[in-house]
């Protein structure tokens, strides 16, 4: 992680007269979805090898010099607290006439992944000297093929969708262009030097890798039939004509092409009679394309195709077709074929674009979103055309499977695989909840992500930027926004906490300071004022706008009602556990970083665990109650009362064995939140360990029989969330957590694995061999039972000391 006050070499500084300056065109006050190109000509008279572009945008770019492709891609980042990318030119510098082309495309709407800066452009050309910088030497103008204005949006977490006419294109992008009519040059008052934008920091982790294209299969193909009725009904108003932003209707309302491919009338057809091929038929290996030669439609609007990735995948849509020109394309993307069709439009949401065709073949990357399914489908306007290539270019944040683990069934190699995978595609320049419908940063989210993830890849840098960019997001309430680096309406106290839980994990598997310490003091101010707030030494509930008391999506956790807090609802046991947890967190954090002040928050703790077992516990149910008037038993909150420390240990006991039991009448968590209810139960491995491990198989298992290459949202898979399920969510890798934690039986006892213990799930299983990445290496152990004792064989870094859990053990 690179802090505040990192070397000169990681900033970009802006003073000094010759440098680059912000620029962008004059755009309407509020204007949303720009999409602008510039081009900036310079003399170079010594290219070297070492040239490189730095660059800057607010909110995303694609960057070409002398027609070769430099790079595309802005850090996710702060308004105020911007990022340069730094691109190597290579041997496209070249001696004479040089032009850089530059597209870029602004946001300017509030969501759950941007927050809303001024619009703007930065770079400089460097070789041995500066050779060119942003500034009235660069000329503009709006992006003739995208459509700039308000569009469609993904979701309301999300970006823009897009509309592209390719008619339009000029080859601006291309070596050897001249500029035209269209063109002007930036002016002087669109030159800015903003106070909070003079220093730029370098990326914080890596940039994204070029992980090739999926091949895609065909999957189904038919005519489809467009009635504008439908949408007339729906919308109250006339149709009026198809642009490249979708359906415009007489009182100006637009009606997405997502809207429109899912009230589409599908009529399949045989995949021979259409094109002489198989069903499965890869694109990409058909010699002279996918040929479709329909002279007449007859009433049908067109030819529908539907593509198979064969898993999840995550990247960038490319299109290469020859069509005539004009033909309208309509293409979507989803994770699966419950309706018998892409579901490309649910609840407000739009997973589709709009391409409008040049005149015969070419070819379409957008650069400026990230698409995530398994189903590609295309609805061509025309019954003539060959498509040469349909598919997703993967994006992957490069990371290695240094983590390493044996199971002892199939099932168990297979749940790790698949949530290893899950993982890896919600990676991108921060963690991402799904990579499909918000790919949005949650404390919550990211704190189990990143669980698994020390496991799975050893990763400390993706983690510690993630929690930073959270940890930016302090609001004035002393709550952090829900997700960042973002401005959304509403936030989750209890994810403030769990961020706190995610930097003490950070520094003790990393064991980097640098996060910890850099956050420390806004952490104990957060905390202060959280302790101010009590009132009967437990912290209350706010009810402002706003604020959702979430924990889970399960019944009695997902938030309460106006009519609850109007019945006297004011304080509940989730929340104080959590705070708990968090002040034992920072006092992890206090006591590895020398500093005092620790004994306070510990006699903090103590008091609200007082607290929460006189009013929460019930002693005739054997359990604790979510609030007062809490009609439900959660398991959820039993297990954050067991892990807060709540109570002796003999109610503890009798807690942890209900929730053992299959009929214990409480109320289950959900995929993600079953983190902590393992965790609770793994206290006591020895008698529920095994449980742990079959209520694992068992419940993942149901993902694996129904076809996942991912692990779901929730169990309820694509059904859930009115029909807006995601079928890949980072957070339900959890088991991989326990494999590695519990399973192989390795965890770190101080930061950096300086002290690890070796405390196995060994009732029930036979054997188990992994390696578990660390500093400086890996920790290498296999365990099998050999008569009465366990034999540990164990290699580690010397600076790693095992401390062994079972006293019989035999460590060789």
């Amino acid at each position: 992680m690179q802090s505040d006050s990192e070397s000169a070499g990681q900033r970009w500084d802006l003073s000094g007269i010759g440098r680059g300056r912000w620029i962008f065109p004059a755009r309407p006050e509020g204007a949303v979805n720009q999409i602008v190109d510039f081009l900036h000509s310079f003399d170079c008279n010594h290219p070297e090898a070492g040239a490189e572009l730095l660059i800057s945008a607010d909110t995303d770019f694609v960057a070409w010099l002398n027609g070769h492709l430099v790079g595309h891609g802005q850090y996710s980042d702060y308004p105020d607290r911007k990022t340069y990318e730094r691109l190597p030119l290579g041997g496209t510098l070249r001696m004479g006439s040089n032009t850089l082309a530059v597209t870029v495309f602004y946001n300017g709407r509030n969501s759950s992944v941007y927050r809303r800066g001024e619009p703007g452009l930065l770079y400089e050309v460097r070789g041995p000297e500066l050779l060119a910088a942003s500034g009235t030497a660069t000329l503009c103008r709006a992006n003739p093929c995208y459509h700039s204005g308000p569009i469609a949006t993904v979701s309301r977490q999300l970006f823009f969708t897009f509309g592209y006419d390719a008619r339009a294109e000029d080859g601006f992008n291309r070596d050897g262009y001249t500029a035209r009519a269209g063109w002007a040059a930036i002016r002087d008052e669109e030159v800015a030097l903003p106070e909070g934008r003079r220093v730029l920091l370098r990326r914080p982790v890596a940039r994204l890798v070029d992980g090739g294209a999926t091949p895609a299969g065909l999957k189904a193909v038919g005519l489809f039939q467009r009635d504008t009725s439908i949408a007339e009904a729906e919308y109250g108003a006339t149709a009026e004509k198809q642009t490249r932003a979708g359906l415009v209707m007489a009182d100006g309302t637009l009606v997405s092409a997502a809207w429109q491919m899912q009230h589409d009338y599908l009529s399949a057809r045989s995949s021979y009679e259409f094109f002489h091929l198989p069903l499965g038929a890869e694109l990409a290996s058909l010699e002279g394309g996918l040929r479709s030669s329909l002279g007449e439609l007859g009433d049908n609007e067109g030819v529908y195709l539907v593509v198979d990735l064969g898993r999840e995948e995550v990247g960038h849509l490319e299109l290469d077709i020859e069509a005539p020109g004009g033909t309208i394309l309509d293409i979507g993307y989803g994770e699966h074929l419950d309706d018998l069709r892409v579901r490309t439009y649910v609840g407000g949401r739009n997973f589709a674009a709009r391409y409008i065709c040049a005149d015969g073949r070419q070819s379409f990357t957008h650069p400026f979103q990230r698409w995530a399914g398994r189903y590609l489908a295309i609805h061509v306007h025309a019954g003539t055309f060959v498509l040469h290539r349909l598919h997703l270019r993967r994006r992957e944040y490069p990371v290695e499977d240094r983590g390493r683990l044996t199971a002892d069934n199939p099932l168990r190699q297979r749940i790790l695989e698949v949530g290893r995978r899950t993982l890896a595609l919600c990676m991108h320049e921060h963690y991402e909840d799904t990579p499909w419908r918000e790919q949005a940063l949650y404390a919550n989210d990211s704190r189990i992500q990143a669980l698994c993830g020390y496991y799975a890849f050893g990763e400390a840098a993706f983690p510690a930027s993630s929690f930073s960019l959270l940890g930016r997001g302090l609001r004035e309430d002393g709550f952090l926004e829900l997700t960042a680096p973002a401005r959304p309406r509403v936030t989750i106290p209890s994810f403030t906490l769990v961020w706190m839980l995610a930097v003490r994990d950070h520094f003790l598997y990393s064991g980097d300071d640098s996060l910890a310490r850099s956050f420390l003091p806004q952490i104990l101010s957060m905390l202060e004022g959280f302790l101010a707030e009590r009132r009967d030494g437990l912290l209350p509930l706010r009810q402002t706008e706003g604020i959702w008391h979430f924990y889970d999506w399960t019944e009695g956790m997902s938030g309460y009602a106006e009519s609850c807090f109007e019945e006297g609802l004011e304080v509940d046991a989730p929340l104080n556990c959590f705070l708990i947890l968090a002040l034992e967190a920072v006092q992890d954090i206090l006591r590895w970083c020398g500093q005092a002040g620790g004994d306070a928050l510990a006699a903090a703790a103590t008091e609200i665990r007082l607290g929460v077992a006189d009013r929460f516990w019930d002693g005739e149910e054997g359990a604790f109650r979510n609030h007062d008037k809490a009609p439900v038993f959660s398991e959820l909150t039993q297990a954050l009362g067991v892990l807060a420390g709540v109570g002796s240990e003999d109610l503890r006991e009798r807690v942890l064995h209900r929730m053992g039991r299959k009929d214990s009448g409480l109320v289950p968590p959900s995929l993600s939140q079953s983190l902590y209810t393992f965790q609770a139960r793994l206290t006591r491995k020895d008698i529920f360990g095994q449980g742990v491990l079959a209520d694992i198989e068992e419940t993942w298992g149901v993902m694996l029989r129904a076809g996942a290459t991912t692990f779901w949202e929730t169990i309820g898979g694509a059904g859930d969330f009115h029909n807006a399920g995601s079928l890949c969510h980072g957070w339900s890798a959890v088991p991989l957590y326990v494999y590695y934690h519990d399973l192989l039986g390795v965890r770190p006892l101080e930061p950096g694995y300086r002290r690890f213990a070796i405390d196995p799930i060994t009732s029930g299983t036979t054997a188990c061999c992994g390696a578990v990445p660390v500093p400086g290496g890996e920790i290498s152990l296999a365990w099998e039972h050999a008569g009465d004792h366990v034999c540990y064989r164990l290699s580690a870094p010397e600076s790693c000391r095992p401390v062994l859990a079972d006293p019989s053990g035999i460590l060789v």
